[in-house]
This record gives structure tokens, C-alpha cells and sequence, in this order.
């Protein structure tokens, strides 16, 4: 991945670099690799509101990876997705993690 560097049209810009995605998988995830994610809201175990302006948005599903690679069989990672609950991109694995 390539950096992206910003012409300073503002002061907020000047010392600006973003990581360029563009050859990231753009498609949707594979829904056998993923579980649904628990909204909380900004909500404790009492349901009271402990986070401020919280709440709403999109539902979101979480990515299952394989961190301990427990299973020896081998896998092919045909293309590399971003996951928006990360802050990486991750691999796509054929196979679903135990």
C-alpha cells in the first residue's frame, strides 16, 4: 500500500498522509467468515448511558480471523479486505476459523 501525500491548500492539511486502499477488495465480505457485531450503544451491564453521544448507526458485522492458525491444513489467500472494525486489512482465508 502506497502513501498518499496532501498539497497544503490548508493549515490543517500541510503535514497530511493517508494510506492509499485502492488496491483493496471493494466487495462485500464473505458471510460464512463473519458473525454479527453487539451494538452497545454507550450502554453498561445496567443499561444505563456511560458514553456520552453515543448510539445509532450502521449495523455492522465482525470479520473471524484465525490468529493462532490452529488448523495445519494450508489455505490460499486470494485477495486482501479492509474490516472496519480493525485498523489493517486482513486476508481472505478459504476455510472458517474454530
Amino acid at each position: 500500500m502506497a502513501l498518499k501525500n496532501y498539497k497544503p491548500t490548508t493549515p490543517g492539511q500541510r503535514q497530511l498522509v493517508l494510506v492509499d486502499r485502492r488496491e483493496l477488495w471493494k466487495g462485500k465480505p464473505v458471510k460464512a467468515l463473519t458473525e454479527g457485531k453487539r451494538e452497545k450503544g454507550g450502554r453498561n451491564n445496567n443499561g444505563r448511558i456511560t458514553l456520552r453521544w453515543r448510539g445509532g448507526g450502521h449495523k455492522q458485522r465482525y470479520r473471524l480471523v484465525d490468529f493462532k492458525r490452529a488448523k495445519t491444513t494450508p489455505t490460499a489467500a486470494p485477495s486482501s479486505r479492509w474490516s472496519n472494525t480493525r485498523t489493517a486489512s486482513s486476508p481472505t482465508s478459504s476455510r472458517r476459523s474454530a
